[in-house]
Formats: structure tokens, C-alpha cells, sequence
């Protein structure tokens, strides 16, 4: 049965313990395939979306909102755009914010819930540092985008490590005014 099967000696005792139904083996095998197929897709991902570099420049999130910074805004990206929709990419949908939430918005975004607004400053200033500079800075629009797809079902631990590296890559030098 159920509990007989599972049986083991162990130093003259015996110890029962549970085996997982068929339902539950499969579920148990179905998710360690797709995890892997997802770190598989993830590992070639990479290694053709232009993957960070040595940055040269990068601005803070606390330059990109303010207000007389807006003309340094790259062409295509304005501060009324939709978060969401401005991270949503091939890579897939991005439903971090209100639909109405803007770039704006999240680079003002208080504090770090969940490790989150932190994050969410940082990957807009990120974006707009990739198109402002192009090479120069870390990482590619693309890669950052797809960065933040990944993130939404990451623990707070990786959030977090992916903020520290944005805000690194966004404090090395802001060249403009």
C-alpha cells in the first residue's frame, strides 16, 4: 500500500513516510520540465540579447523625473508612456503597475515594496539610459526588457540583486546637463 511501500530500517526502527500519488509525481515531473525549458530558453536568451557590457555613462532615476530633465528624454520614450506597455516586448507581457501607471510614475514611485519600487525606478532609468547612450551604457533596451519580464516571478532576493545591479550601472557618470 500506500505507507508499506515507503517502509525503511534505520538502525533497528522503522520509518514510515508518505510516496507521492501518481497525480502528484506528475505534477512533480511536469513543473522540473518546464523550469528547465525555461532556463534553457533563458540561457540563449542571453547569449543573443546583448548581454551587459562596461558602462560609461548612466543617469539616476533621480535625473530622468525631473521635470527640466524631460528634454534629455530620448526620442520614441516620453514620460506619459505606459509603463506596462513600454516593457512589454517578444519576451512577454509586463503587468507590473496600473494599466495607467507611466514612466513617470514609476520612476517616482516611494519606497521598496516587496523590493519592487526600487526596482521598477531603476529599470526605467535603465531603459532610457540604454536608448540615450546606446553602447555606452550597460545593457541594451531589449535586454532590460527582458530583465523585467523575468522579474515578475522572481523571489524578492533576485529583484533585489537585479535592482543593485541597475542602480550601479545607472550611477556611473551622467554626462548630460
Amino acid at each position: 500500500g500506500l505507507w508499506t511501500s515507503a517502509c525503511r530500517h534505520t538502525r533497528g526502527r522503522i520509518k514510515l513516510r508518505r510516496l507521492p500519488t501518481r497525480k502528484e509525481e506528475l505534477v512533480k515531473r511536469r513543473t522540473t520540465v518546464l523550469t528547465a525549458t525555461a532556463f534553457v530558453a533563458a540561457l540563449a536568451l542571453t547569449a543573443t540579447a546583448v548581454a551587459p557590457v562596461a558602462a560609461t555613462a548612466g543617469c539616476t532615476p533621480g535625473y530622468w523625473k525631473q521635470e527640466q530633465h524631460f528634454v534629455s528624454w530620448p526620442a520614441g520614450l516620453t514620460p506619459g508612456d505606459y509603463f506596462n506597455e513600454t516593457f512589454t516586448s517578444v519576451h512577454g507581457v509586463v503587468t507590473y503597475l496600473d494599466p495607467t501607471a507611466t514612466l513617470l510614475d514609476a520612476l517616482q514611485l516611494k519606497g521598496n515594496k516587496d523590493g519592487i519600487n526600487a526596482y521598477l525606478r531603476h529599470a526605467v532609468a535603465a531603459l532610457l539610459n540604454a536608448e540615450t547612450f546606446g553602447d555606452d551604457y550597460a545593457a541594451s533596451t531589449d535586454w532590460i526588457k527582458w530583465q523585467v519580464f523575468l522579474s515578475q516571478s522572481e523571489t524578492r532576493s533576485l529583484v533585489e540583486w537585479r535592482k543593485d545591479h541597475l542602480d550601479a550601472d545607472n550611477s556611473i557618470y551622467c554626462p548630460l546637463n
